[in-house]
């Protein structure tokens, strides 16, 4: 039986990590679009801010979790559809809140 190398370790782990996390980042995105932003200027900053966190994360994940899905360990520039279409309505979102 051969070895596994780290990065089929790895590879692994993630694959049943990355879900679990993404959910917790969509319901921190969902949460913050839930809520009015606030009027005072530094905490709206900051609202939009952990919006923005939340896309970047969510990016993030995308790519660490169609590399977990690779034999070969390439980078995939290409989304899920779902998951691609879920980023940019946030975007949408974004976009709104920063013309306001």
């Amino acid at each position: 039986m051969r070895k596994r190398t780290c990065k089929e370790h790895l590879q692994t782990k993630l694959k049943k990590q990355i879900p679990l996390i993404a959910d917790s980042v969509l319901e921190a995105y969902q949460a913050f679009t839930a809520e009015a932003p606030p009027d005072e200027v530094k905490e709206f900053a900051a609202h939009f801010a952990a919006r923005r966190a939340c896309i970047a994360h969510l990016e993030q994940l995308i790519k660490i979790s169609q590399w977990a899905e690779r034999d070969d360990g390439a980078h995939i520039e290409d989304s899920e559809p779902a998951l691609a279409a879920l980023l940019a309505e946030a975007q949408r979102d974004l976009d709104a809140i920063s013309s306001e």
